[in-house]
């Protein structure tokens, strides 16, 4: 799926461009992103689509080729393990790996653009809030002036925030805890592994 020719965009900065930065790095999100006064300019990049996509058919079609290659192959000589029950949850595991690589890329531009979209949905609320705010404050007409402090007020007690599918509330709280705890995951698995034959 490549973008369509209308070119979704929005600004980000901080924690949110460092986050589309990572996902851009593991091949999910084909941003290109612009600096700019208030941040960086993020939109989706048809040149990544087509790498991404690329990079990640060319590895579907060789780890099927290997696995095949490997069932062929006597047993004696195959990288798999010989028993029934372990070859299958080998097997399983590599179908696992290639469903989830080509979800996670060849929905990747369709799940940027709805990102890219909806943080603008959001910044373009939080300006309507600062402008009707300011209108607010300069207005001299009684009925009129009645009716943007009721509208201000809804603004104000509704706020807009980005919730996936109604789970929980994406902040820089939530983002910096997941890092956290992705770090704490890598940090424990690197010190959990085997070591060669040669280090005991």
């Amino acid at each position: 799926m490549t973008p369509s020719n209308e070119e979704v965009q929005c600004t980000v900065s901080g924690l949110s461009y460092f986050m589309f930065q990572m996902a851009k790095i593991f091949g999910i999100a084909p941003i290109k992103s612009e600096k700019n006064n208030n941040g960086y300019q993020i939109s989706v990049s048809s040149t990544f689509c087509f790498i991404n996509n690329t990079v990640i058919t060319l590895f579907n079609v060789i780890s099927v080729i290997g696995l095949i290659k490997d069932m062929i192959l006597d047993s004696s000589e195959s990288t798999r393990y010989s028993a029934g029950i372990r070859s299958l949850v080998w097997i399983s595991e590599l179908f696992g790996s290639i469903i989830i690589a080509g979800i996670a890329v060849y929905g990747g531009p369709t799940r940027t653009i709805e990102d890219i979209k909806i943080i603008s949905r959001v910044q373009k609320t939080n300006r309507t809030n600062l402008l009707v705010g300011k209108l607010t404050i300069q207005c001299t007409d009684q009925l009129l002036y009645e009716e943007l402090e009721k509208f201000y007020q809804y603004l104000t007690l509704n706020n807009v925030s980005y919730s996936p599918l109604g789970i929980c509330t994406l902040s820089r709280c939530l983002i910096a805890s997941i890092a956290g705890t992705v770090c704490t995951y890598l940090v424990i698995v690197f010190q959990f592994q085997v070591p060669d034959k040669g280090e005991y």
